[in-house]
């Protein structure tokens, strides 16, 4: 297990310390009963010397044990955090990073795909006019042959 020594701040036993809503993890030196307050409404969160809390409202926690008793509160550690100072928007973005560059390319695509059918169209007619002189060609010849119906073998008159 990977533990963070930096992760953890100690807080006072026996005091009402204030959180926030949220995931509320705590660490006791020694079993204790720990106490959460919310609007005004206290209650028994268990007894024990660890906790992993998710609270639904902000208040407060205390933790009641023998003396010496060392609480460890795990620091929040937030993956998304407010904008401070200056804040960037899309007109800070180079161009090829903005909306209008993918439109275009986009579109770009779009044309590309229907050239390459306007292409394909052409070369299927160019084929079927390719193919349509040889076929009328060939029955032609066989309508020459075959005028009168008789046929001659050879040897035989």
């Amino acid at each position: 297990m990977k533990f963070d020594v930096f992760g953890w701040n100690e807080v006072k036993a026996n005091a009402e310390i204030p959180f926030a809503k949220g995931r509320l993890c705590l660490r006791f030196s020694a079993p204790a009963a720990l106490f959460v307050t919310c609007e005004g409404v206290e209650a028994l969160a268990g007894y024990g010397a660890a906790f992993d809390l998710e609270v639904s409202d902000a208040g407060t926690f205390r933790a009641e044990g023998l003396k010496g008793l060392r609480v460890f509160r795990q620091v929040e550690s937030r993956t998304a955090v407010p904008a401070v100072g200056e804040v960037f928007t899309n007109i800070d973005r180079l161009p090829d990073e903005s909306g209008t560059v993918m439109e275009v390319r986009r579109a770009l695509r779009e044309l590309e795909f229907a050239r390459r059918a306007s292409i394909a169209e052409i070369r299927a007619e160019q084929r079927k006019a390719r193919l349509a002189p040889a076929a009328q060609s060939v029955a032609s010849a066989d309508d020459d042959g075959a005028g009168d119906g008789a046929v001659s073998v050879e040897g035989e008159e």
